[in-house]
């Protein structure tokens, strides 16, 4: 993956419309949460996908506050919403082919002080990736 599209998905809201996205971002708008230290301590891959990822093996409780804040209110504003547990993790790679020998890992511990609303666009080339809008984190 290029480095400009790793990303943690705290909600996946799929194709929505400008009335959607408007109320995504009300809900956003109106959250007073902290900043959270995240450990990405985890390498897996998903076989079905052929995806190798970087995770965390426990999610912190500020992170854990932040996106049920968000998948509750952007449900309250309307939208069905994918149902699948948060598991904090970016896919490092696609169509992985053998399963790869995972490594030990040395812990990279990430400050989560900002989220962002983001675009996914897919291309021949693969998906691009636009920020629409930026909410800082509290202290």
């Amino acid at each position: 993956m290029p480095s400009e599209n790793l990303h943690i998905t705290l909600v996946f809201m799929g194709s929505v419309d400008t009335s959607a996205r408007i109320g995504a971002e009300a809900v956003a708008d109106e959250l007073r949460t902290v900043s959270a230290e995240l450990r990405l301590d985890q390498l897996g891959y998903w076989p079905g996908p052929r995806v190798l990822w970087l995770g965390a093996s426990t999610v912190p409780p500020e992170l854990r506050h932040l996106q049920i804040l968000l998948q509750e209110g952007i449900a309250r504003a309307g939208m069905e919403l994918d149902d699948r547990p948060f598991k904090p993790h970016m896919t490092l790679m696609r169509k992985v082919s053998p399963a790869p020998r995972l490594p030990t890992l040395k812990p990279i511990v990430w400050q989560v002080k900002q989220f962002a609303l983001v675009e996914s666009v897919t291309r021949s080339a693969g998906a691009v990736y636009r920020v629409l809008k930026i909410w800082g984190l509290g202290g």
